[in-house]
């Protein structure tokens, strides 16, 4: 009964150091192979695979002899062993959904990925090598039952895998997430080619039906050739960060990275979600070509300049802007295309904290998205006025993020800690949350978590207190932390991660209500697991089950995992016989005298 759960998920990860134990300082694995290898051994020769849903490979694997067989044309002896033992482990997985490759353990990938083409893979997550080591490249198979792909570490120096048939054949992929490296861009270097990647499927003239795309750090020269790689009617959820230019790029890269223009006519019935850190003219007249988008994130464009290329020296001539002068430029357009062609719609917007809202512009956006539940944006001063009337005004609001200003010199974040330390902050939204009164099925508004700078506050159902002008009715605030708001999306999708928003179904303030309730109705992308078990997958005894040695007991050595006194075995006694068979006549005739 237990082995399905605890092989369900395996994860091994290997060091290219040895490790010593913190007990008695002996080396792990001590008188036979690393816990690595010994965990490989014990998927291959137990009956244990067919129960792993969940497989992942991570850590740095040492070669001894790299740079010598790599000046010979030769792939490790090593690498290649593990290679086949991944393989044959992964042959064994009959049940297997995901398998995470995020060590460097690449050379000649070639009979891994013939493997998980023969499995029941949904979800594939790829770390490619970052060293410019010659090395074999493999063309990846297609997988037909593959939904989720992520591939991290795309640099086209390094001698990566080609995916381009991966993408074409999987025709199942709904997911897609592309991360390159962040050195072409730092660089300025444009070697990456996209119809390498793109190039099957622009040929074939058969777009993926992608329900999820995200893509960062790509760094190219768009010559329009891989424009309907992806079919629009079918794209939900949308990320770009630090890709297709906008304000806020070196000047540098102006030759190579053009601002992507959407074509006219492109038809987005079904987009939902968009997360970008880019903003340009361009993109804002993107957002007035479809309607009914629900979730709208722009990232602080601050963090992205902190990790770009250096910047080009200015030119003596010039007198240069101030940092937030373009970006404000883009305010007016920004808040127009949003309000007026997705405010019904709208639940989540997190808008670049140099924008500075005046009571004046927080008017309009209030009335044009009622339906807001997650809302982060910056206001021009500190004023609980302003907080007061968006709790006041929006009744399904959640979550309000009040954002920092970024080039005050640090004067508002200063501000809102004194008020803090002076127990002001607090004080101030417990009068602001409690105004609302006992309306509602939750006894007052649905706000929960309130942020101002990098404070955070939440708040507390509506309870009575005794005080001395008698029993009143207030909602306690307390002081969280940044921890506390991770599963937020103002929050968690104000980084420059290229994560996407998953859908939750968290019940509110009454049980008949959800977020986003029409995912419940909708047919899942997955077919239900089946309960079936192949005879192939069964224990070789299952009445012996209890008596397999778990692999992380075989690492320390299998003898001292079965020291331990056998429990006596149940027997069969014969009552299901006894009571089919039942008393006779006669001794039921006894029975009755």
């Amino acid at each position: 009964m237990t082995l399905p759960q605890l092989y369900s998920s395996v994860t091994l990860r290997s060091y290219d150091y040895i490790r010593y134990s913190s007990d008695d300082g002996r080396p792990e694995g001590c008188g036979m192979a690393s816990p690595f290898t010994m965990g490989l051994n014990g998927l291959i020769s137990r009956n244990v695979s067919g129960y792993v849903k969940q497989f992942k490979l991570t850590g740095e694997w040492k070669e001894h002899d790299l740079s010598e067989c790599a000046q010979v044309g030769r792939v490790p002896d090593a690498s290649m062993m593990l290679n086949t033992l991944v393989r044959a482990a992964i042959a064994r997985m009959g049940a297997l959904q995901e398998f995470k490759w995020l060590g460097n353990e690449h050379q000649d990938a070639t009979t891994v990925w013939q493997g998980l083409a023969k499995s029941p893979l949904s979800k594939l997550t790829v770390r490619f090598p970052t060293i410019r080591q010659a090395r074999p490249i493999a063309i990846v198979p297609p997988i037909p039952n593959l939904v989720s792909l992520k591939i991290y570490d795309i640099d086209p120096l390094c001698y990566v895998d080609d995916i381009s048939l991966l993408l074409q054949g999987s025709k199942k992929l709904r997911d897609l997430k592309l991360i390159w490296s962040p050195r072409m861009r730092e660089m300025r270097e444009p070697s990456i080619n996209i119809n390498s990647i793109f190039g099957r499927i622009a040929t074939a003239r058969s777009p993926l039906k992608l329900r999820s795309l995200a893509i960062k750090n790509l760094f190219m020269f768009d010559d329009g050739t891989c424009d309907n790689v992806v079919d629009p009617c079918y794209l939900e959820k949308v990320t770009f960060i630090n890709s297709f230019g906008g304000h806020g790029d070196s000047p540098g890269s102006a030759f190579v990275d053009g601002i992507k223009r959407v074509k006219e006519g492109h038809a987005l019935p079904c987009m939902r979600s968009f997360r970008t850190d880019k903003i340009s003219k361009e993109h804002c007249h993107f957002f007035s070509t479809f309607n009914g988008l629900q979730k709208f994130y722009i990232v602080s464009s601050t963090a992205t300049q902190q990790q770009s290329c250096t910047p080009m020296p200015a030119s003596p001539a010039s007198s240069p802007l101030p940092p937030g002068a373009s970006l404000s430029s883009l305010k007016s357009p920004y808040l127009d295309a949003l309000t007026r062609y997705h405010g019904n719609t709208l639940t989540h917007l997190l808008l670049l904290p140099t924008w500075r809202l005046s009571a004046p512009e927080i008017a309009p956006l209030i009335r044009a998205c009622p339906h807001l539940q997650q809302l982060a944006l910056g206001i021009d001063h500190l004023d609980f006025t302003n907080v007061k009337v968006l709790v006041l005004s929006l009744p399904r609001l959640q979550a309000l993020r009040i954002l920092d200003h970024p080039d005050d010199g640090g004067l508002f974040r200063k501000k809102v800690r004194e008020m803090d330390e002076m127990g002001l902050v607090a004080e101030q939204i417990q009068r602001v949350v409690t105004e609302m009164g006992t309306g509602g099925t939750s006894g007052g508004p649905l706000v929960r978590w309130i942020g101002l700078a990098n404070l955070v506050f939440e708040v507390g159902r509506m309870e009575r207190q005794e005080e001395l002008e008698g029993e009143q009715r207030k909602r306690k605030v307390w002081r969280r932390g940044l921890r506390d708001v991770e599963g937020v999306d103002i929050w968690k999708m104000d980084s420059l991660e290229a994560k996407d928003s998953t859908y939750n179904y968290i019940h509110f303030n009454a049980p008949r209500i959800a977020d986003l309730f029409e995912e419940f109705t909708r047919a899942p992308h997955l077919p239900h697991e089946p309960i079936h078990v192949p005879q192939h997958l069964q224990p070789p005894n299952p009445e012996d089950e209890d008596d397999v040695v778990p692999d992380q007991h075989a690492a320390f050595g299998i003898t001292r995992a079965t020291q331990g006194k056998r429990e006596p075995q149940w027997k069969d006694l014969g009552l299901e016989a006894l009571m089919k068979r039942g008393p006779g006549t006669k001794e039921m005739e006894k029975g009755l005298r």
